[in-house]
């Protein structure tokens, strides 16, 4: 999820229409909200927590086990 255009939209740019979007949007939120508790958040805190969120981390495991030891020391 992030905002686009002043929208919320899907990872693909797409709005928010399906049940399972809305679902995720949702617990997205409440995530945000917990995190932020007494914290004030500018909208690009806010869209880099929704990143984080939603992000897959399977994916992003798989993504490092792939990385050769020059691509791993340039994240460090």
């Amino acid at each position: 999820m992030r905002i686009e255009q002043g929208r919320w939209v899907t990872k693909s740019g797409d709005p928010i229409q399906t049940i399972e979007d809305k679902q995720l949007f949702t617990d997205s939120l409440n995530r945000v909200k917990e995190f932020s508790r007494g914290r004030e958040l500018t909208h690009d805190k806010i869209n880099v927590l929704f990143r984080l969120l939603t992000t897959d981390v399977d994916d992003v495991v798989f993504k490092v086990l792939q990385m050769d030891s020059k691509e791993l020391k340039r994240l460090c």
